[in-house]
C-alpha cells in the first residue's frame, strides 16, 4: 500500500474512532454509552435520507458522497447492534430468552 493510501485509511480511522464504545460490554456504562453512540449514528442516518431525498439542491457528486456517507452510518449501526448483542449475551440473555427469564434477576436492567 502507498503512502498515501495508508495516511488515508489513517485518516479515516481516526474519525470513526468518534462512534467506537470504549466501555467494555461487562460495565455498568456501556449502556449508558451504547445509547449516546447508537442515537448519534441513527440521526446522522435520518439527515443523510432526509438531505438525499429532497435532492433537487445535489449534484450528482454529492449525491454519490452522501450516499457512501449512508453506507458508513449503516455500518455503524450493523457494529452497534452487534455489541448490543455481545452485550445481552454476556449478562446471560438471549433473543431466545424467554420474557420470565429476562424479568428474573435483573437489577442492574433497571439501570439501562
Amino acid at each position: 500500500m502507498n503512502k498515501e493510501i495508508e495516511f488515508y485509511v489513517l485518516e479515516e480511522f481516526n474519525r470513526l474512532q468518534e462512534y467506537m464504545l470504549k466501555n467494555s460490554v461487562d460495565k455498568k456504562y456501556f449502556w449508558e454509552e451504547w445509547s449516546k453512540v447508537y442515537s448519534k449514528v441513527k440521526l446522522m442516518q435520518i439527515a443523510l435520507k432526509s438531505i438525499l431525498l429532497d435532492g433537487s439542491k445535489l449534484s450528482p457528486l454529492d449525491r454519490k458522497i452522501l450516499e457512501r456517507k449512508l453506507a458508513v452510518f449503516m455500518e455503524l449501526e450493523r457494529y452497534l447492534r452487534e455489541m448490543k448483542e455481545v452485550a445481552i449475551q454476556v449478562k446471560g440473555y438471549s433473543f431466545f430468552s424467554t420474557e420470565e427469564e429476562f424479568r428474573e434477576d435483573n437489577d442492574e436492567w433497571d439501570e439501562i
